[in-house]
């Protein structure tokens, strides 16, 4: 998880734009959204299937984290976003 807590506190990390992910969506539209990329968590594959969970730090305090399965969101979590 070290990536992911060195992962650089973004302006674009906001309560807004955590609602505009939606399931599907891909890495790289993510990262557009948050304004640049994030800190890979956890990553796994088993029988085929890979797995991904990045957190993106938000400038003020608080973090999204974003689970990706064989590339599209398909989770997503928050803390003390604003």
């Amino acid at each position: 998880m070290g990536e992911a807590l060195s992962a650089p506190r973004l302006e674009g990390v906001t309560l807004a734009n955590y609602g505009l992910v939606q399931k599907g969506m891909t890495y790289e539209e993510v990262a557009a959204i948050f304004g640049g990329p994030g800190g890979l968590a956890v990553e796994m594959e088993l029988a085929g299937v890979r797995a991904e969970i990045y957190q993106w730090n938000a400038a003020g305090g608080g973090y999204a984290q974003i689970s990706f399965l064989n590339g599209k969101v398909y989770q997503k979590r928050k803390f003390g976003l604003r």
